[in-house]
């Protein structure tokens, strides 16, 4: 029986993924809500798949993902977000994931994601490869210049969020997150804040 750790802030998300993958057989061998204890549980639980979303508090998704992808080899990566594939399912490869998948997916795309990468499968969103418009390719290859820590800033200003709670979420201080907000509005050539989080809310997609 194949033993999986889950890694997600929503509780309703870890009940439910919980009761659809215990009814398929699979041992659900522990959960949590945040990055830092999830590495803890990934080295003593020692489970054949970590199910993980990458907006996780206490420490950055990406980091948690890279970090667990060194940890064993062996150890299956599927990622479930609601996060938009555009922008995160390259990054997740390259950081030692084994699938990525979306939380807008039905129940019976969940199970055949875990059947898949257990059995040695990769699993990534079609569409992340197809051409896109050219303006939306120049704001793309903007995104993609930005460090993942940079995106996580975009994201939380996607979804509204303030120096101060953006500090608390990434476990920076809220002299670093001006920091990173200026780095954002040279990067991605926005003239003032609003800009910027009118660019956020555009291609980053709020997800609270």
């Amino acid at each position: 029986m194949s033993k999986i750790l889950l890694i997600d802030n929503q509780p309703m998300i870890r009940f439910a993924t919980r009761v659809l993958l215990e009814r398929e057989g699979y041992d659900i061998v522990g959960e949590t809500e945040n990055g830092v204890e999830g590495l803890s549980l990934a080295r003593s639980l020692r489970p054949d798949l970590v199910i993980l979303d990458i907006a996780v508090p206490k420490l950055d998704g990406m980091e948690v993902l890279t970090r667990l992808a060194a940890m064993d080899v062996n150890l299956k990566l599927l990622v479930l977000t609601s996060l938009p594939a555009a922008l995160y399912a390259n990054r997740c490869l390259q950081a030692g994931a084994t699938g990525y998948l979306s939380k807008q997916e039905q129940a019976v795309s969940l199970i055949a994601a875990t059947k898949s990468v257990l059995s040695g499968y990769s699993l990534f969103p079609s569409t992340v490869h197809l051409p896109v418009p050219s303006q939306a390719g120049e704001d793309t290859q903007l995104l993609d210049s930005l460090s993942d820590r940079e995106l996580a800033v975009l994201q939380n200003l996607a979804n509204g969020k303030n120096n101060k709670e953006i500090a608390e979420q990434l476990f920076i201080s809220h002299k670093t997150v001006s920091t990173y907000k200026s780095r954002l509005m040279d990067k991605l050539k926005t003239r003032n804040l609003v800009d910027l989080i009118d660019f956020a809310r555009r291609y980053a997609l709020p997800t609270a």
